[in-house]
């Protein structure tokens, strides 16, 4: 929208109707990414000032199947000076972040643990342990 606003979107087709039957996965996701920009945030001395386009019961799969959208609006976002913004974690538990991109056994066919075995590592980069330890035990209302 411009430099000091943004309007967050999800995209229908990563949602997941079939299991996020209420959206509370979904719900639960965002609420995370705007974690993460609260965070990066504070290290610029600002907060993000979020407004729900939605109550959150809208982000039911019902309703979400019914949106004729790709881009469903989740929040908007305001950047505003803080004062008093302090950050809690360092940024680069950022960059150490690990997420699995195996594919799941429904979509290949075989067990998503099986292309572990012919890796030429034997533990798999998720299962090792991270070099630092974070305590992550903020958590904010939306």
């Amino acid at each position: 929208m411009d430099a000091t606003h943004a309007e967050l979107l999800i995209e229908k087709r990563r949602t997941l109707p079939d299991e996020d039957v209420r959206g509370s996965f979904i719900v639960l996701t965002m609420g995370i990414v705007v974690e993460a920009l609260q965070i990066a945030a504070a290290h610029e001395g600002a907060v993000i000032e979020v407004t729900l386009r939605h109550d959150l019961a809208w982000y039911g799969a019902a309703n979400l199947r019914a949106q004729p959208d790709v881009l469903l609006p989740f929040a908007e976002l305001a950047l505003r000076p803080a004062l008093d913004a302090r950050p809690e974690f360092p940024l680069a538990l950022f960059a150490m972040r690990r997420t699995s991109r195996l594919p799941s056994s429904q979509a290949s066919g075989r067990s998503p643990t099986s292309s572990w075995r012919s890796s030429s590592s034997p533990t798999p980069s998720w299962q090792r342990p991270p070099r630092r330890r974070a305590s992550w035990h903020s958590c904010h209302s939306f």
